[in-house]
């Protein structure tokens, strides 16, 4: 499974990681601000051209332009995921920022160094930005197969390669789970699913639903039977207050067993 994209803070979510998401969050929030400081410093050069204004622009443009296209390569293409809109949003103004920096502090016999690489960088902007579309669209309908059960679409899916663990509040797991598609529970689970994953209670949503058979088939793949759903709540309780006796002991037997 890839790991998470370096800034893709949607992966975590503020309530699952918050330290992290913070960190990412003023991290890109210090991008925008290089990207505005190279811009403004280029525009003090061009307005009023001096010694210290000229390599100010540089010195900036040469941060602020770096920085964005190392943002949208890294994450366009580092890994096989989409990349959230905002970070887009954020790095780009660097990157401009800090190509029209540069702009107004070289001498126009330079400047064709810069335009070039203005050039490339709208290319992997561009090209980034169509692989993100094609997986968004591809993660959009892998979510849709799982929640729906088709089971067809996921299997195909998982063996081009898709993150078994590919997430929409829940993982694919959760989704078919919550949807009480059996078979493709159990697909999933033979691709590598993880029936624990944090981002949702995956047993406790068949739990509630009474789905005997799933219960049966997630207990079986390792799913935690004495997992709390709330303050000294279990999976049990859970089970045994909406009177499903037999979801009761299968949960005590696969507790025991452990």
């Amino acid at each position: 499974m890839a790991p998470p994209a370096l800034f893709t803070l949607a992966q975590t979510g503020l309530t699952a990681n918050p330290m992290a998401a913070w960190f990412g969050l003023l991290l890109l929030g210090g991008v925008l601000l290089v990207g505005i400081a190279a811009l403004i410093a280029g525009l003090v050069r061009w307005w009023r051209p001096s010694a210290l204004s000229t390599a100010a622009a540089r010195v900036l443009g040469v941060i602020s332009s770096t920085v964005g296209i190392l943002i949208l390569y890294y994450d366009f293409f580092a890994f096989d995921r989409a990349v959230p809109a905002w970070i887009i949003f954020l790095s780009t103004p660097a990157l401009i920022g800090g190509l029209l920096a540069l702009w107004w502090s070289t001498s126009p016999g330079r400047r064709m160094l810069f335009f070039l690489f203005a050039v490339v960088s709208a290319a992997v902007a561009l090209t980034g930005g169509s692989k993100a579309f094609l997986h968004s669209y591809r993660h959009d309908q892998l979510v849709r197969a799982a929640a729906n059960g088709d089971i067809g679409t996921v299997e195909r899916a998982i063996g081009e390669g898709a993150d078994v663990e590919t997430m929409s509040d829940c993982t694919l797991l959760g989704l078919a789970v919550g949807g009480g598609h059996l078979e493709t529970v159990k697909a999933l689970l033979k691709a590598g699913a993880d029936p624990n994953h944090w981002s949702c209670g995956i047993l406790e949503m068949a739990v509630v639903r009474g789905d005997k058979e799933i219960v049966r088939v997630l207990l079986a793949a390792g799913a935690d039977a004495g997992a709390f759903v709330d303050v000294n709540v279990t999976l049990i309780d859970e089970a045994r207050r909406r009177g499903s006796s037999e979801v009761v002991k299968m949960l005590e037997d696969a507790e025991h067993a452990h």
